[in-house]
């Protein structure tokens, strides 16, 4: 679904986790907290040009070698 602004996807996103039904705040969180993991883990991929994402020039001196991060670094929330 194409949207107009990161806000309208994410809202969309939860809405579709949710199957468009009200839910508690903690249900929520947890929802929210597992998309945000799952953000953390595409970054971290970017950073040695693994994955879906590429840093741009402006950030480039921020990319590390693959040999740096270990599994654990790759999956912590």
């Amino acid at each position: 679904m194409w949207t107009n602004n990161n806000t309208e996807r994410m809202n969309n996103r939860l809405k579709e986790k949710i199957d468009w039904q009200p839910k508690a705040t903690d249900q929520l969180v947890d929802h929210l907290h597992d998309h945000v993991k799952v953000q953390m883990v595409d970054l971290r991929r970017s950073l040695f040009s693994s994955g879906n994402f590429i840093i741009i020039p402006k950030y480039a001196h921020m990319k590390e070698s693959r040999l740096v991060w270990t599994p654990s670094q790759l999956i912590r929330s």
